[in-house]
């Protein structure tokens, strides 16, 4: 938008003025806030900087021991297979640990227990104890466990021949917790790693999730006084927007100053108007001058004007001439004619 358009659409438009200082307020306040901010930010700040990174890995992984049947050659069966619960005796599981460091602690021990949670979903649920409390150093280790699918199973038909509620669904959750305590250059590191295996038992089959290994990762570290980089240039910036948005604000009260006193020109208010009924208004060289028969109505603006042909449902004949813009609307009999004449 040019600077002349731009000051006639506001000088005639309250609109434009509503947006155009809601626009430079929020610049203003928006510039002003950044202002501040860079000018009250500290030249030094903490920050949290890593010293030491460690990771706890767990992975399980088992054997399946089957009974004798004619669906499979062999009596053992490794990770990813269809296990039907009928034909499952034990499952032989190993759970490997291993606590890695990019710095070696002072002192590492490490305290497990893996545990089985049967579970009717929203029913009931019973846990057992697969390998109690265990005391491991060394920051890896690895132990074997079995699970007695076949003693499950009798545990289930038995649950439901006492009960007579039949579930459909059965849930076996395997969960190695390893409890690790770390001494090191920055400090001690306390805490539990949960890893999980859920297996279903439904329809007879067992399906055992394919979630075998978990990975978590942790850092230790401290808390040091950095500079703040380009807080200089923050300022500049902050300042130069802010000066930009007043100047901005203050050229919009000027105009709104002097567009209280500004009127356009007859020219300019006829091409706004030829602009505003551009699908009315018909351009002629020539207007024949009015008969004796015809009564003229003389308007007092080109709304009103317009108003009367689109009722009629005729043209505005426009004609200019030495600085005057004659408009004029003749009904379909020719006996009515309606005028609106602009002039300086």
């Amino acid at each position: 938008m040019s600077k002349k358009l731009f000051w006639k659409s506001f000088a005639v438009s309250p609109i434009i003025k509503f947006i155009s200082f809601v626009l430079a307020f929020l610049f203003l306040f928006t510039s002003g806030f950044g202002l501040y901010k860079a000018f009250t930010m500290p030249p030094e700040v903490e920050k949290y900087v890593p010293k030491l990174n460690y990771t706890h890995r767990g992975r399980f992984d088992y054997t399946v021991y089957m009974k004798p049947n004619i669906l499979y050659e062999s009596t053992e069966l490794g990770p990813g297979k269809v296990y039907f619960l009928e034909l499952t005796e034990n499952m032989a599981f190993t759970f490997a640990y291993d606590f890695v460091s990019d710095q070696p602690p002072s002192s590492l021990t490490e305290e497990y227990q893996i545990t089985a949670t049967l579970t009717s979903p929203g029913i009931w649920q019973k846990q057992f104890v697969l390998v109690p409390e265990t005391i491991a150093e060394g920051g890896a280790f690895e132990v074997p466990f079995s699970v007695p699918i076949s003693q499950f199973r009798e545990l289930l038909q038995t649950v439901e021949e006492e009960t007579k509620v039949p579930a459909g669904l059965y849930k076996l959750t395997l969960s190695a917790n390893v409890h690790s305590v770390a001494e090191t250059e920055y400090g001690v590191i306390d805490e539990t790693f949960r890893v999980p295996l859920e297996m279903d038992l439904e329809g007879g089959l067992i399906k055992v999730g394919d979630n075998l290994e978990k990975v978590r990762a942790g850092d230790l570290g401290e808390m040091e006084v950095a500079p703040v980089v380009n807080l200089g240039l923050y300022k500049l910036a902050g300042g130069t927007a802010f000066a930009l948005s007043s100047i901005f604000l203050i050229y919009l009260l000027w105009m709104y100053l002097a567009s209280r006193t500004w009127r356009p020109t007859i020219e300019e208010q006829v091409q706004m108007l030829q602009r505003k009924y551009a699908d009315l208004i018909v351009e002629v060289k020539t207007l024949p001058p009015p008969t004796e028969r015809q009564t003229v109505v003389h308007l007092d603006s080109l709304d009103n004007l317009v108003k009367v042909a689109e009722e009629i449902y005729r043209p505005v004949l426009h004609k200019s001439e030495d600085g005057e813009h004659l408009f004029c609307v003749i009904d379909s009999l020719g006996t009515v004619r309606y005028e609106y004449l602009a002039r300086d």
